[in-house]
């Protein structure tokens, strides 16, 4: 529990990071990794982006997937 707390202190309230799960479209909704947001500096209209997939599903797209994903939602 404390470390929840600290992750929504450090990343959510600062807004210095955003991290999303990466939940496979299908019944059983598997989880297969995280997608991240962060670094955002607003004077120099700047942000990063990141992904860790579960090494079972490097090589299927959902890199590519969440990289479109995540631009789309930030412009």
């Amino acid at each position: 529990m404390a470390v929840l707390k600290h992750m929504d202190e450090e990343c959510f309230l600062t807004k210095q990071s955003l991290f999303l799960g990466i939940y496979l479209k299908r019944e059983d909704m598997a989880f297969a990794g995280i997608a991240e947001i962060y670094g955002y500096e607003p004077v120099r209209n700047k942000v990063s982006i990141g992904y860790r997939l579960q090494k079972k599903y490097w090589g299927s797209g959902i890199a590519s997937r969440t990289v479109k994903l995540l631009k789309d939602y930030l412009l």
